[in-house]
């Protein structure tokens, strides 16, 4: 069977690229702000549905549909949103701080879900 290639890091680090993550019911959802997308039904990774994926274009028509997608890797993420990461980060060692239950997690396995 035919495989599922992941882009090239630069490819998909271009400033313009929205990641985002699949979710169970098959959409997607952009890690920097929550909005749920959907592969654009001319999209060849439809069928194949990748983990996460990198788009560069939105189209807004019945559903807010993802164009001019690539798949990327899961162990990516940290470094192609970095600011999301960061924060995630942030907030865990302040909730770990505080004696918190359950903030000693790593942002990078609990990614918008």
């Amino acid at each position: 069977g035919r495989q599922l290639r992941a882009a090239s890091k630069p490819q998909a680090r271009h400033p313009s690229k929205t990641v985002t993550r699949q979710q169970p019911d098959g959409t997607y959802r952009v890690i920097s702000s929550g909005q749920q997308v959907w592969l654009h039904p001319s999209s060849t990774l439809l069928g194949r549905k990748p983990e996460c994926i990198v788009f560069s274009e939105l189209v807004r028509t019945t559903k807010q549909y993802a164009r001019e997608a690539t798949a990327v890797e899961l162990q990516w993420l940290p470094e192609l949103v970095p600011s999301f990461f960061s924060a995630a980060a942030s907030a865990a060692r302040a909730g770990a701080n505080s004696g918190a239950v359950g903030s000693n997690t790593n942002p990078a396995t609990h990614v918008a879900r």
